[in-house]
């Protein structure tokens, strides 16, 4: 087997990868091993030490101290399954004329705004402006009355094992929060149109929310909330948000509204709901002409096309962490080079069936080949 990375985060990888050539009879492997120590222990003591060496200070962190703190049996294991080869090993020692390593271009890093447009908010205004949600949607446990909080706490709050303390649901919630934030960020970061469809989603859940509230002031009756809302924005097809009217817009635990203080949690919802209206006002003012990032991206295509760094190979991958981004590309570069060069296009992405500019219907390894 061939391995650009053994040992990716745990040494598990390296066992696991071990465990397809022994066939899951570690003992047979430990037999021809000059130590009484069987593999799985080996595997056990080795990421005992990788452990201990991660939460070491940045300074102490080294390839020495790492090294020196795993024992001999792991290294008699690698020597007696692993073959190492650096490129710098094989240009010294290999045939030069078989072994071959292409020349590698810098990588060239571009940090685009927005958009030129004096109009729309740039990065640092709605960073400013991310900071200040409190995205209270995702919290309502922390807006339960305190004489009704134990309830809650005595059946979401998740015991440790060994009686070291609790998960409290409150701070899953804040967890939750955190990461909604980073995840706002990231899609910022990926593409003004992945940015402004997740604050369409959020605007519209905390919406519903807000009219949920709204009707049960008006109405009382027994109604709930959920916090585990998961996504930005609620599925349609969900069929976990068909209680909506009855007010149980819940997933998995519930909280009646009857034991919330609603006065504080509608004011943060809507103060949320005014920032992120706002952000998607601005966005919306960003079409794909005006968009920084793909306008610079068709450049440098273009570039590629006419300068091929190999000749006549007018290929290009494009690679992004979401898929409305991938989407969004898409839609506004595959046509624009079809039709100006001739180039044909393909979407690939995890979600969807394959698409190209292609006449003919592929699959996902298809549209990969062409």
């Amino acid at each position: 087997m061939l391995s650009a990375t053994p040992v990716n985060n745990r040494f598990n990888d390296l066992r696991n990868q071990l465990a397809l050539a022994y066939e899951g009879q570690s003992e047979n492997l430990s037999r021809n091993l000059k130590t009484n120590t069987g593999i799985e222990e080996i595997f056990r003591r080795a990421q005992k030490a990788f452990n201990t060496w991660s939460e070491l200070q940045p300074q102490e962190r080294t390839a020495a101290a790492i090294l020196k703190a795993l024992d001999f049996d792991f290294f008699e294991l690698l020597d007696a399954v692993t073959i190492a080869r650096s490129r710098k090993h094989i240009e010294t020692f290999y045939d030069k004329d078989i072994v071959k390593f292409p020349h590698r271009q810098k990588p060239l890093s571009y940090q685009c705004p927005i958009t030129n447009r004096p109009d729309v908010l740039g990065f640092n205004n709605i960073f400013s402006r991310l900071s200040v949600l409190k995205l209270a949607v995702y919290a309502p446990i922390s807006y339960i009355l305190s004489s009704r909080l134990p309830k809650y706490e005595e059946i979401y709050d998740t015991q440790v094992e060994g009686g070291r303390g609790k998960l409290r649901q409150a701070d899953r919630e804040q967890s939750l929060q955190a990461l909604m934030t980073t995840n706002l960020l990231k899609r910022l970061e990926s593409s003004v149109e992945a940015f402004r469809l997740t604050l369409r989603a959020l605007s519209g859940n905390i919406a519903q929310i807000l009219e949920a509230i709204a009707t049960f002031e008006r109405t009382g009756g027994s109604a709930s909330v959920t916090d585990d809302l998961g996504d930005p924005g609620f599925d349609a097809d969900d069929e976990d948000l068909t209680g909506l009217d009855e007010f149980t817009v819940g997933r998995k635990i519930q909280i009646s509204l009857a034991d919330m203080d609603l006065p504080s949690w509608k004011h943060d919802l809507e103060a949320d709901l005014v920032l992120i209206r706002d952000l998607i006002a601005s966005m919306d003012k960003v079409g794909p002409g005006d968009d920084a990032k793909p306008q610079h991206l068709k450049d440098v295509i273009a570039r590629k096309v006419a300068e091929p760094l190999n000749p006549g190979n007018r290929k290009v991958l494009i690679f992004t962490a979401f898929a409305d981004t991938a989407k969004y590309l898409y839609a506004n570069l595959a046509p624009a080079f079809l039709q100006s060069e001739g180039l044909n296009s393909g979407l690939v992405a995890g979600s969807d069936a394959p698409k190209s500019t292609l006449k003919k219907s592929y699959d996902f390894q298809s549209v990969d080949f062409h």
